[in-house]
Protein backbone atom coordinates (compact mmCIF):
# COMPACT_ATOMS: atom_id res chain seq x y z
CA UNK A 1 0.00 0.00 0.00
CA UNK A 2 1.13 3.42 -1.14
CA UNK A 3 0.06 6.73 1.10
CA UNK A 4 -3.06 4.82 1.71
CA UNK A 5 -3.85 3.37 -1.68
CA UNK A 6 -4.00 -0.07 -1.86
CA UNK A 7 -1.70 -1.62 -4.92
CA UNK A 8 -4.18 -2.86 -6.86
CA UNK A 9 -5.32 0.81 -7.21
CA UNK A 10 -2.10 2.24 -7.76
CA UNK A 11 -1.75 0.07 -10.31
CA UNK A 12 -4.60 0.86 -12.59
CA UNK A 13 -3.51 5.25 -12.08
CA UNK A 14 -0.36 4.47 -13.61
CA UNK A 15 -2.48 3.32 -17.30
CA UNK A 16 -3.38 6.60 -19.64
CA UNK A 17 -7.29 6.11 -19.01
CA UNK A 18 -9.26 5.02 -15.82
CA UNK A 19 -12.48 4.73 -14.96
CA UNK A 20 -13.31 6.82 -11.58
CA UNK A 21 -16.51 6.53 -9.72
CA UNK A 22 -17.67 8.07 -6.46
CA UNK A 23 -19.22 6.68 -3.39
CA UNK A 24 -21.47 8.93 -1.75
CA UNK A 25 -23.25 8.53 1.47
CA UNK A 26 -25.97 10.64 2.73
CA UNK A 27 -26.53 9.97 7.04
CA UNK A 28 -29.71 11.45 7.19
CA UNK A 29 -32.25 9.72 9.84
CA UNK A 30 -32.12 7.07 7.09
CA UNK A 31 -28.70 6.34 5.78
CA UNK A 32 -28.89 6.90 1.49
CA UNK A 33 -25.91 5.33 -0.27
CA UNK A 34 -25.56 6.70 -4.15
CA UNK A 35 -22.82 6.11 -6.65
CA UNK A 36 -21.54 7.60 -9.67
CA UNK A 37 -20.94 3.85 -11.80
CA UNK A 38 -23.55 3.25 -14.33
CA UNK A 39 -25.46 1.03 -12.49
CA UNK A 40 -26.21 -0.16 -8.50
CA UNK A 41 -23.36 -1.67 -6.92
CA UNK A 42 -22.92 -4.09 -3.51
CA UNK A 43 -19.21 -3.36 -2.03
CA UNK A 44 -17.88 -3.29 1.55
CA UNK A 45 -15.90 0.11 1.86
CA UNK A 46 -14.13 -1.45 5.05
CA UNK A 47 -15.41 1.29 7.15
CA UNK A 48 -16.67 -1.46 9.50
CA UNK A 49 -20.45 -1.73 7.65
CA UNK A 50 -20.15 -4.52 5.94
CA UNK A 51 -21.69 -4.93 2.32
CA UNK A 52 -23.87 -2.58 0.97
CA UNK A 53 -25.97 -1.72 -1.59
CA UNK A 54 -25.40 1.49 -3.49
CA UNK A 55 -27.92 3.06 -6.00
CA UNK A 56 -26.81 4.14 -9.46
CA UNK A 57 -27.32 8.10 -9.63
CA UNK A 58 -31.24 8.51 -10.90
CA UNK A 59 -30.55 12.26 -12.83
CA UNK A 60 -27.59 13.76 -11.94
CA UNK A 61 -25.21 14.18 -9.28
CA UNK A 62 -22.15 16.95 -8.65
CA UNK A 63 -19.82 17.98 -6.12
CA UNK A 64 -16.93 20.40 -6.20
CA UNK A 65 -13.64 20.32 -5.00
CA UNK A 66 -12.82 21.02 -1.26
CA UNK A 67 -12.10 24.87 -0.56
CA UNK A 68 -9.90 25.96 1.99
CA UNK A 69 -8.58 29.80 3.33
CA UNK A 70 -5.45 30.28 4.14
CA UNK A 71 -6.48 30.85 7.76
CA UNK A 72 -7.72 27.16 7.95
CA UNK A 73 -10.81 28.10 9.19
CA UNK A 74 -13.93 26.16 6.64
CA UNK A 75 -13.32 23.52 4.09
CA UNK A 76 -16.60 22.92 2.10
CA UNK A 77 -18.08 21.50 -0.70
CA UNK A 78 -21.60 21.41 -2.27
CA UNK A 79 -23.56 18.52 -3.54
CA UNK A 80 -25.92 19.53 -6.62
CA UNK A 81 -28.49 16.56 -7.23
CA UNK A 82 -31.01 17.14 -10.19
CA UNK A 83 -33.68 15.33 -11.52
CA UNK A 84 -35.32 14.47 -8.38
CA UNK A 85 -38.71 12.80 -8.70
CA UNK A 86 -41.34 14.09 -6.25
CA UNK A 87 -41.29 10.93 -4.49
CA UNK A 88 -37.79 11.61 -3.96
CA UNK A 89 -38.55 14.95 -2.81
CA UNK A 90 -40.75 14.20 -0.51
CA UNK A 91 -38.47 12.16 1.24
CA UNK A 92 -35.76 15.14 1.24
CA UNK A 93 -38.28 17.31 2.96
CA UNK A 94 -39.28 14.73 5.67
CA UNK A 95 -35.91 14.22 6.52
CA UNK A 96 -33.57 16.34 9.64
CA UNK A 97 -30.48 17.87 7.30
CA UNK A 98 -28.94 20.36 8.86
CA UNK A 99 -25.29 18.46 10.93
CA UNK A 100 -26.40 15.43 9.30
CA UNK A 101 -23.02 13.83 7.80
CA UNK A 102 -22.07 13.42 4.21
CA UNK A 103 -19.07 11.22 3.28
CA UNK A 104 -17.61 10.80 0.25
CA UNK A 105 -15.18 7.54 -1.23
CA UNK A 106 -13.37 7.45 -4.82
CA UNK A 107 -12.47 4.40 -6.35
CA UNK A 108 -11.60 2.80 -9.97
CA UNK A 109 -13.84 0.40 -12.23
CA UNK A 110 -12.49 -2.38 -14.55
CA UNK A 111 -14.59 -1.73 -17.73
CA UNK A 112 -13.81 -5.19 -19.49
CA UNK A 113 -15.87 -6.63 -16.56
CA UNK A 114 -17.20 -3.34 -14.46
CA UNK A 115 -15.64 -5.01 -11.29
CA UNK A 116 -14.41 -2.07 -8.94
CA UNK A 117 -10.60 -2.27 -8.94
CA UNK A 118 -8.57 -2.45 -4.65
CA UNK A 119 -10.34 -0.45 -2.44
CA UNK A 120 -12.37 2.84 -2.39
CA UNK A 121 -10.47 6.20 -0.61
CA UNK A 122 -12.73 7.93 1.82
CA UNK A 123 -11.75 11.54 0.53
CA UNK A 124 -14.32 13.78 2.25
CA UNK A 125 -16.21 13.76 5.71
CA UNK A 126 -18.74 16.75 5.84
CA UNK A 127 -22.02 18.03 7.55
CA UNK A 128 -24.47 19.96 6.05
CA UNK A 129 -24.86 23.83 6.90
CA UNK A 130 -27.63 24.39 4.41
CA UNK A 131 -30.22 23.02 2.35
CA UNK A 132 -32.30 24.35 -0.47
CA UNK A 133 -34.24 23.15 -3.48
CA UNK A 134 -35.45 24.26 -7.01
CA UNK A 135 -38.47 22.13 -8.26
CA UNK A 136 -38.52 22.28 -12.04
CA UNK A 137 -41.73 22.46 -14.66
CA UNK A 138 -41.31 18.44 -15.70
CA UNK A 139 -42.20 17.75 -12.09
CA UNK A 140 -38.29 17.24 -10.83
CA UNK A 141 -36.41 19.09 -8.35
CA UNK A 142 -32.52 20.23 -7.89
CA UNK A 143 -31.43 19.61 -4.11
CA UNK A 144 -28.20 21.53 -3.19
CA UNK A 145 -26.75 20.58 -0.25
CA UNK A 146 -23.69 23.16 1.06
CA UNK A 147 -21.45 21.23 3.53
CA UNK A 148 -18.31 21.82 5.39
CA UNK A 149 -15.53 19.61 7.03
CA UNK A 150 -16.10 17.84 10.26
CA UNK A 151 -13.12 19.75 11.62
CA UNK A 152 -14.01 23.11 10.40
CA UNK A 153 -15.36 24.78 13.38
CA UNK A 154 -11.73 25.47 14.17
CA UNK A 155 -13.34 28.90 15.47
CA UNK A 156 -16.08 27.80 17.41
CA UNK A 157 -16.94 27.87 20.81
CA UNK A 158 -14.77 25.46 23.17
CA UNK A 159 -17.28 22.63 23.79
CA UNK A 160 -19.01 22.34 20.17
CA UNK A 161 -16.55 20.77 17.96
CA UNK A 162 -12.97 21.67 18.94
CA UNK A 163 -13.39 19.20 22.21
CA UNK A 164 -11.71 15.36 22.54
CA UNK A 165 -15.42 13.50 22.32
CA UNK A 166 -15.54 15.06 18.66
CA UNK A 167 -12.22 14.76 17.67
CA UNK A 168 -12.23 10.98 18.55
CA UNK A 169 -15.08 10.34 16.50
CA UNK A 170 -13.94 12.24 13.60
CA UNK A 171 -10.04 10.32 13.76
CA UNK A 172 -12.45 6.84 14.27
CA UNK A 173 -14.50 7.35 11.37
CA UNK A 174 -11.66 8.42 8.85
CA UNK A 175 -9.14 5.93 10.17
CA UNK A 176 -11.05 3.14 11.45
CA UNK A 177 -12.12 1.15 14.11
CA UNK A 178 -8.85 1.51 16.26
CA UNK A 179 -9.23 3.76 19.03
CA UNK A 180 -6.90 7.13 18.11
CA UNK A 181 -4.19 8.56 20.82
CA UNK A 182 -4.35 12.10 19.37
CA UNK A 183 -5.34 13.94 22.55
CA UNK A 184 -4.69 17.79 21.31
CA UNK A 185 -8.18 18.50 22.31
CA UNK A 186 -8.42 16.84 25.86
CA UNK A 187 -8.31 20.44 27.32
CA UNK A 188 -9.89 22.72 24.85
CA UNK A 189 -12.92 23.14 26.84
CA UNK A 190 -10.75 25.26 29.26
CA UNK A 191 -8.90 28.23 27.02
CA UNK A 192 -10.85 30.87 27.13
CA UNK A 193 -9.38 32.08 23.90
CA UNK A 194 -9.57 31.44 20.26
CA UNK A 195 -6.96 28.27 19.26
CA UNK A 196 -4.90 29.07 16.49
CA UNK A 197 -3.60 26.28 14.19
CA UNK A 198 -0.54 26.98 11.70
CA UNK A 199 1.06 29.84 13.51
CA UNK A 200 4.19 30.10 15.74
CA UNK A 201 5.27 33.04 17.83
CA UNK A 202 8.27 35.56 16.58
Amino acid sequence: MRDGIDAATAAELEKDGVYIINFIEFHLDTVERLTTAHSDLTIDLKQGDGSQLYSAVQGELTFGRVTESQAMTVGSMQFVRSGVSQAGLAIALSEDTIDKKIKLYRGLMDTSDYTVIGDPVLIYVGRIRSFSLNESPNDTATLTWDTASSLADFNGTAGRRNNQEDQTSFLTLTQGPVPPTDLGFEFAYQLKTDVRWGTTNG
